[in-house]
């Protein structure tokens, strides 16, 4: 799953250089990021899970 490595990625990245990361970019870049990325995990595991109809055949 792309979405949870991204996010880890993107924790990890925070963590190690949190200072820096924060004073280029602003709190909701971060939150919007967060965001999108929790949308596309949550749409790729509701595919998983029910996949559409045409899939099933």
């Amino acid at each position: 799953m792309l979405g949870g490595e991204r996010i880890i990625w993107l924790y990890s990245t925070l963590l190690s250089r949190k200072s820096y990361a924060f004073r280029i970019y602003p709190l909701h870049f971060w939150g919007k990021a967060f965001g999108v990325c929790l949308k596309i995990q949550l749409k790729s595991l509701s595919l998983f899970f029910y996949p559409p109809s045409w899939t099933v055949g």
